[in-house]
């Protein structure tokens, strides 16, 4: 019982910074869309000639905000845990590449933003871990079950 407390109270340190940030966006909109509006995502959109308005990106701020509080509600319900997670390493990991990396010199992406990067990586490792675990809430015996002989008549 304390190992699955501990495991359920880790899980919940693991994934408040992606719920706090997910309610964030939601209070103040249009804040997060300006953030991603100066990120690298203009720069990859522009790849494939697609500009979007201020208003799009606020909604895709918000989206993206959806999505987040989403999957880390998921996971704390033990639904579809590995995939979710999976999801949310994935979406980590893009937005340590949207906001922390200098796309058009990667060598020069600035030290504050390697240990972004790092603290992104972390996250990521720990999503990762939480996808590779096995979930088990209910207490599982590991000693082997007592042989039940059928009498006679029933067999």
């Amino acid at each position: 019982m304390v190992r699955i407390m501990i495991r359920f109270l880790g899980l919940i340190l693991i994934l408040s910074i992606f719920v706090i940030t997910s309610i964030n966006s939601f209070i103040y909109p249009y804040p997060a869309g300006a953030v991603l509006a100066k990120s690298n995502l203009p720069l990859i959109l522009s790849w494939f000639d697609i500009l979007l308005t201020g208003t799009q990106y606020v909604h895709l701020a918000q989206g993206s905000g959806a999505m987040v509080f989403a999957f880390s509600l998921f996971i704390l319900l033990g639904v579809g845990r590995t995939f979710f997670s999976l999801m949310l390493a994935f979406h980590t990991m893009l937005m340590a590449i949207l906001y922390h990396v200098d796309m058009k010199d990667p060598i020069m992406t600035s030290e504050s933003d390697r240990m972004q990067i790092i603290r992104y990586l972390s996250h990521t490792g720990a999503l990762l871990f939480v996808a590779a675990s096995r979930q088990r809430y209910k207490y599982i015996s590991r000693s082997p079950s007592p042989v039940i002989e059928r009498s006679k008549k029933e067999r």
